[in-house]
């Protein structure tokens, strides 16, 4: 088997004119191992550390924001069924039409 010909190149393909993958401190860029930049490195680093907590940071607000919607709208149906049941606990008929009366305007 013939060395790879491509300088710092750890592996190459079939061709050994053609790199598949660098030594380290390296990175492939078109087919040429260049050397990697330790400030570029650390400042990626830092980027996608960054993007990783403003996503995680998203998903969670969304999911803070769905449950107290959720609880706000419940306790809005709460709201509207209470009056009923306090008010007119001695007038079942009472009770009966204002809640017809409450179905047929929001039926219109």
């Amino acid at each position: 088997m013939e060395q790879c010909v491509v300088e710092n190149c750890y592996l190459c393909t079939d061709d050994i004119n053609t790199c598949q993958h660098c030594n380290d401190s390296y990175q492939l860029e078109y087919n040429v191992c260049v050397e990697i930049n330790p400030e570029q490195q650390k400042i990626d680093v830092i980027i996608g550390i960054v993007m990783g907590i403003v996503f995680i940071g998203f998903i969670v607000g969304m999911l803070i924001y769905a449950i107290l919607n959720k609880i706000k709208n419940d306790k809005k149906a709460n709201r509207e069924r209470q009056p009923l049941l306090e008010n007119d606990h001695d007038n079942i008929e009472a009770v009966d039409e204002q809640i017809a009366t409450k179905k047929s305007s929001n039926k219109a």
